[in-house]
């Protein structure tokens, strides 16, 4: 039986965002500054939308490993006989506007220009379990939806 322990909460969240330049996240979006899950907390900035809720599992997509907080491993599976919601750790490029000062030699000086560059930020979010195909599913940003292997 697997159990669960205490649940994960937050360690502070605020409207404004961790990150230098104008990346402006969904309104109905937060930025976080950890999680804490019993006593061992985590100090990570991250986006969510205000529906997101900590997990007893975190998943991350890019190395295909499992985190379960409780016990403080990484594993290489999903967790058995565990349906509930769990944390999907996604690393996504926005664009944002940053101003460069670059030289005009039409005019013979420096003038300020605004370009957009892609920046990485991290997002938080919930998955959840489809009995009916046996897999977690959620949905990014963009309102796409995506299986988990």
């Amino acid at each position: 039986m697997f159990h669960t322990g205490p649940t994960p909460v937050f360690v502070g969240h605020s409207h404004a965002h961790p990150y230098r330049g104008t990346y402006a996240p969904p309104s109905s979006a937060r930025v976080y500054s950890g999680w804490r899950y019993g006593r061992v907390q985590w100090n990570v900035h991250f986006y969510a939308y205000h529906t997101y809720r900590p997990t007893l599992w975190v998943y991350y997509p890019g190395t295909r490993s499992w985190h379960c907080p409780q016990y403080g491993s990484i594993v290489y599976q999903a967790p058995a006989a565990y349906y509930g919601p769990i944390t999907v750790v996604v690393n996504e490029t926005v664009y944002e506007e940053v101003q460069q000062s670059v030289w005009d030699y039409n005019q013979g000086n420096w003038v300020t220009v605004w370009r957009t560059v892609p920046r990485t930020v991290t997002w938080y979010y919930n998955a959840y379990y489809y009995e009916g195909y046996g897999r977690y599913g959620y949905y990014d940003l963009n309102a796409n939806f995506h299986w988990l292997p």
